[in-house]
């Protein structure tokens, strides 16, 4: 089901995505090397950066063409036919 764009909203199921398994495997990492503890900071600020997409994804799911929004396309430089020159 999560495969599905026009039924899932990618940016809930991220936030289940980091709350099963991203955020127990980084704390048990963090209790062994106290060091790191910048990683949890910076994954809390990944998991609400998702929570402020939720909405945009309920509307493009319900679109004819319910790709990415756009302010998640890739804006980089080098565009993907780059790649092949590498």
């Amino acid at each position: 089901m999560f495969f599905d764009r026009t039924t899932t909203n990618v940016a809930k199921s991220q936030i289940g995505f980091i709350d099963a398994l991203v955020l127990p495997a980084f704390s048990l990492i963090v209790n062994v090397l106290p060091n790191l503890n910048h990683i949890l900071t910076d994954l809390q600020a990944n998991k609400a950066n998702w929570t402020t997409l939720f909405n945009e994804y309920d509307d493009k799911k319900n679109d004819k063409n319910p790709f990415e929004p756009e302010r998640l396309r890739w804006t980089g430089q080098i565009s993907p036919q780059d790649n092949d020159s590498w």
